[in-house]
């Protein structure tokens, strides 16, 4: 696991490049997945507990973007909207 911290103001999906600073994780993966939590950067969002995951790469298979509902009194991640 990778975790980067990003200031406050970051509010924009993650981009497959930041990695590029972490040597050759970005080539030597199979597969990537980022992950955006909104509410983490605008307390005020209506998207509260949704988190968007960023299949950025996969040799394999196709990449997209997909979204999942985060019980944090479960500890666990749920399809939502």
């Amino acid at each position: 696991m990778f975790e980067k911290e990003v200031p406050h103001s970051y509010k924009v999906t993650p981009p497959l490049f930041d990695l590029r600073e972490t040597g050759q994780i970005e080539q030597d993966a199979d597969v990537i997945i980022l992950m955006y939590c909104e509410d983490y950067y605008d307390k005020e969002t209506m998207q509260k507990e949704m988190t968007e995951i960023h299949a950025a790469k996969h040799r394999n298979e196709p990449v997209g973007i997909f979204k999942l509902r985060f019980l944090k009194e479960f500890g666990r991640f749920v399809e939502g909207k």
